[in-house]
């Protein structure tokens, strides 16, 4: 079966990263916090033989982003414009004809494991999508087989919620699975409270 991990990221060379904690965190500390967590995420996902994507904003320049590419086996692709949900689609949608089992995450879940993406691909020889909740009512993952994506295409939201999420699969009798909570770093008090 073929399947197909996607990270979205930030380029922490692009001094855009992290900017939500500009008052706690001066701009290197952004952007030593930033490429910290998406090395964690490569890391753990890179033992997982499937294959793996890096949709990077806004570009892959810089010898970090390639270094990662290059170290973790991990193809870069240049991230979509426009809101949240856009982005995840895109990444959902990208060759859905070759991937039969798709998965989204994000590069600021520090406790991501390969437990959570091999639950996921379990889950989703039974599920239509499976998503992964984090402790800030958002989510750290998103898995879909067939055309469940789809309910994502015209969200347009920047911030989505599980409950959102989860709505729209009621609303589309698209059968869905949780995965276990997790933590994300986004805001100072984030941060602070790990």
């Amino acid at each position: 079966m073929n399947c197909i991990i996607n990270i979205l990221t930030k380029n922490p060379e692009s001094n855009r990263c992290k900017t939500r904690m500009k008052k706690l965190l001066t701009k290197d500390e952004r952007v030593f916090l930033s490429k910290e967590m998406l090395k964690m995420t490569c890391n753990e996902i890179s033992e997982i033989n499937i294959d793996k994507y890096l949709h990077v904003y806004p570009d892959t320049s810089g010898s970090f982003i390639k270094n990662l590419s290059s170290i973790y086996r991990i193809k870069l692709l240049h991230q979509s414009t426009g809101c949240l949900s856009q982005k995840i689609y895109i990444a959902l949608d990208y060759q859905k004809d070759k991937y039969e089992k798709r998965i989204v995450i994000g590069s600021d879940i520090p406790s991501i494991s390969t437990e959570e993406i091999n639950d996921c691909l379990d889950y989703l020889d039974h599920y239509d999508l499976v998503i992964g909740p984090s402790n800030d009512d958002g989510f750290y993952l998103v898995g879909a087989k067939n055309q469940s994506h789809e309910l994502l295409n015209n969200m347009n939201l920047n911030k989505i919620q599980t409950q959102d999420i989860i709505n729209l699969c009621r609303t589309h009798t698209v059968k869905y699975k949780l995965l276990r909570v997790l933590k994300d770093i986004d805001t100072p008090s984030d941060l602070l409270n790990l």
